[in-house]
């Protein structure tokens, strides 16, 4: 009768053993790349915060205080060395310029960003606005969307 109830308690601890396994599995594959997509979304924004940095460093130090025609001006000015990693890729931040033309009257909050070829979570683009509505010229204020 010892040796059943010795069995029986080692079959219930087995099983124990394995529901817990199970269970954890089940949590963690379910919150994990969750919470995994959530870091990297707040790492492209810090990246992004640093871009927007750079930027302003640069327009600081213009006479004019015109922010750049490109994000690459900001590069070779030596305000950073290069863009940052984007978490979701491993690779540099992507970025698109587009023309004055492409831009939307009220820019993209309500038509939404382009979708560009190659362009995912943590890429950005770089919105120009010149004087007066017009198309060209000294920069004087951007937006920057993320991915």
């Amino acid at each position: 009768m010892r040796t059943v109830e010795i069995e029986r308690r080692k079959l219930y601890f087995w099983a124990g053993y394995v529901a817990l396994i199970l269970l954890g599995m089940l949590i963690f594959g379910k919150w994990v790349p969750e919470g995994r997509y959530r870091a990297n979304a707040v790492r492209s924004k810090e990246n992004l915060h640093a871009v927007q940095i750079a930027l302003e460093r640069f327009a600081v130090d213009q006479p004019t205080n015109a922010y750049p025609q490109s994000i690459q001006q900001v590069i070779d000015a030596g305000y950073m060395e290069q863009l940052p990693i984007n978490p979701f890729s491993g690779e540099p931040m992507r970025y698109y310029e587009p023309p004055a033309s492409e831009i939307p009257a009220k820019g993209y909050y309500e038509t939404g960003l382009p979708q560009l070829q190659g362009f995912g979570p943590g890429d950005f683009l770089y919105q120009r606005r010149y004087m007066d509505g017009q198309t060209e010229g000294e920069v004087v204020n951007y937006t920057l969307y993320l991915y």
